[in-house]
C-alpha cells in the first residue's frame, strides 16, 4: 500500500481546486470553517467525553482489531461514496461516515445522498465546510440515495414529501468535534469512523483505521469519496488511501458517536 506523507503529498494536491485521477477529473472543494461558526451549537468536544488511548497501547490495539475483524474498514462492506464531478466532498465524506457509523451500530449501511445536505446548504455546486454538513445531519438529518440521487442537485427535492419524511430516519444523536492525531487515532481504535478534512488537500474524506507505517510511526487509513479509486480492504472494496502522521493529521473533523436506529 502506498503511503502519502510529507515527501509525496503533492501528488494529490492538483491545482488547489481540481485534480485528474486515473484520467478522471475530480473536484477538491473543502473550504475552511467560516468566521464566527460555532461548533458548540451541534457538537461537543471529543476530549470532554472520551479519554485518549495511550500511544503505548496502539500496536496491540491495532493487532487485536485486525485479528477480530473489528476495524472500521471491516464493516465497510459496501461501495465507497462517489461525489462524481461535483464539489461536494464536504457533504460526501460526512454521508460516508454516517453510513459507516450505522454499520458499526449493527444497522443496515444505507447509502445517503451528499446532495441532500449540500443542496439545502449551498445549492450543491460549491465547496463547503464539513461542519455545516455535520450540523445539518444533527439538526435535520439526511436522505437515502434511492430517494435523492447522490449527485442530484434538484432543489425541488427539498420539499418532496418522501425526502422530508426520510430525514427523520437519519439523524445524529451525539456529535463530537476532534482535533489532533491522537484524538482521531483513539476514535477509530474505538470503532468510530470520522469525517476528516485536510487543508493542504482542500478535501474531506473519512478516517477508518489506525495503521502502523513502520515501528513507532503511525498513519490513518482513509476512505475517499471517489468510488473505486484507491486501495482495497480485506473484503475487496475500493476507495482507500493511507496517510502518515504529519500530512496525515486532519486539519479538522467530527464523529457521530450515536446515530438514529431506524431501519425504515
Amino acid at each position: 500500500m502506498k503511503i502519502f506523507d510529507d515527501s509525496n503529498f503533492e501528488e494529490l494536491v492538483g491545482d488547489g481546486s481540481t485534480i485528474v485521477v486515473n484520467g478522471v477529473h475530480r473536484m477538491l472543494s473543502r473550504t475552511p470553517k467560516p468566521m464566527g461558526h460555532d461548533t458548540r451549537k451541534y457538537s461537543a468536544k471529543f476530549g470532554d467525553r472520551i479519554p485518549l488511548i495511550p500511544r503505548s497501547e496502539w500496536p496491540d490495539r491495532i493487532a487485536e482489531q485486525k485479528a477480530k475483524k473489528m476495524r472500521v474498514s471491516d464493516h465497510q462492506r459496501f461501495e465507497a461514496t462517489n461525489q462524481g464531478n461535483l464539489p461536494t466532498c464536504w457533504a460526501a465524506g460526512t454521508c460516508h461516515t454516517f453510513t459507516t457509523m450505522r454499520a458499526m451500530q449493527g444497522l443496515s449501511p444505507i447509502m445517503l445522498s451528499p446532495c441532500s445536505l449540500a443542496v439545502p446548504i449551498s445549492g450543491g455546486h460549491s465547496g463547503g465546510y464539513e461542519g455545516d454538513a455535520v450540523e445539518y445531519f444533527t439538526k435535520h438529518g439526511g436522505v437515502r440515495e434511492s430517494l435523492w440521487g447522490a449527485t442530484d442537485t434538484s432543489r425541488r427535492l427539498m420539499n418532496d414529501p418522501a425526502c422530508v419524511a426520510d430525514r427523520e430516519n437519519f439523524i445524529s444523536l451525539e456529535t463530537l468535534e476532534l482535533e489532533g492525531f491522537d484524538q482521531f487515532a483513539t476514535a477509530v481504535l474505538l470503532g468510530f469512523p470520522c469525517v476528516v478534512a485536510y487543508d493542504w488537500w482542500s478535501h474531506v474524506v473519512m478516517a477508518a483505521d489506525l495503521i502502523i507505517v513502520e515501528r513507532g510511526s503511525f498513519g490513518l487509513l482513509d476512505r475517499n469519496n471517489w468510488g473505486h479509486y484507491g486501495e482495497k480492504n480485506d473484503a475487496g472494496f475500493d476507495g482507500y488511501v493511507a496517510f502518515r502522521e504529519g500530512k496525515g493529521t486532519p486539519s479538522s473533523g467530527f464523529m457521530f458517536r450515536q446515530v438514529s436506529s431506524s431501519e425504515a
